[in-house]
């Protein structure tokens, strides 16, 4: 008796132990893609502090219009960011408008890698400042994350 508790203890611990690395595993996979994603999107992986280059052809500054094709591009992609916030910054000594765009969605690995490749194409005068994702549980594909960028634009010339 004694030895068949003993078995049946030691086969707990073992699968304990197989499922404790199974689990660390994907939390590894989970972080690789991460750094995967950040430094294989070209334009994408910049400071939050970084400006545009000096003479970078900005856009003209026109809200309505910036916010309808960011939104668009992620619709596109089957991205369903929660509440988009934007706040615009002009610095007066500073050459360019900087528009901050922060938002929070759930989505697959694979998504959210397309819709930053896609802004990088499309919108090159937008820059990823932060990315945070975390899965709920390692066993779930979706990811929960917090994204935040830069949207560069010229200031108009005052006559």
């Amino acid at each position: 008796m004694v030895s068949l508790s003993l078995l049946l203890t030691v086969l707990c611990a073992g699968v304990a132990v197989a499922t404790m690395a199974y689990w660390d595993c994907r939390g590894r996979e989970t972080r690789a893609e991460l750094s995967d994603l950040l430094n294989t999107t070209p334009g994408l992986h910049q400071a939050k502090s970084t400006p545009p280059p000096p003479g970078t052809d900005l856009p003209a500054f026109d809200s309505a219009r910036f916010t309808s094709k960011f939104q668009a591009t992620a619709r596109e992609l089957g991205v369903r960011p929660d509440e988009i916030f934007y706040v615009l910054e002009g610095a007066v000594d500073q050459p360019y408008l900087r528009y901050r765009i922060e938002f929070e969605m759930k989505s697959g690995y694979l998504e959210v890698r397309k819709l930053l490749a896609a802004l990088s194409v499309e919108q090159p005068h937008v820059v990823l400042d932060t990315i945070r994702c975390q899965r709920e549980n390692a066993g779930v594909s979706i990811l929960g994350c917090q994204l935040a960028f830069s949207a560069f634009f010229r200031k108009a010339s005052r006559g």
